[in-house]
């Protein structure tokens, strides 16, 4: 990917990711979040707030303050033993 001042562009495919959901093959209504680290314990929180979230994975992450019992919307966890 080579990010652009205006947008992100595949080089792949010679697309812009902003004329792929423009083109209406891309449900944005409904998302999932993942991220790593820091990254995933965001995901965990975004998804608490968007409701447009479906579900979220938290790669290696921890919890942080995210109260595990609070979350309503599916998650994975993976942790590092």
């Amino acid at each position: 990917m080579v990010t652009l001042p205006s947008h992100t562009f595949s080089a792949r495919t010679g697309r812009s990711v902003v004329s792929i959901i423009d083109s209406g093959r891309i449900d944005t209504t409904k998302v999932g979040y993942f991220g790593h680290s820091f990254g995933g314990v965001t995901s965990l929180a975004v998804c608490q707030v968007d409701a447009r979230c479906q579900a979220a994975a938290n790669l290696d992450g921890g919890v942080g303050a995210i109260d595990q019992r609070a979350l309503s919307r599916p998650a994975l966890l993976l942790t590092a033993a």
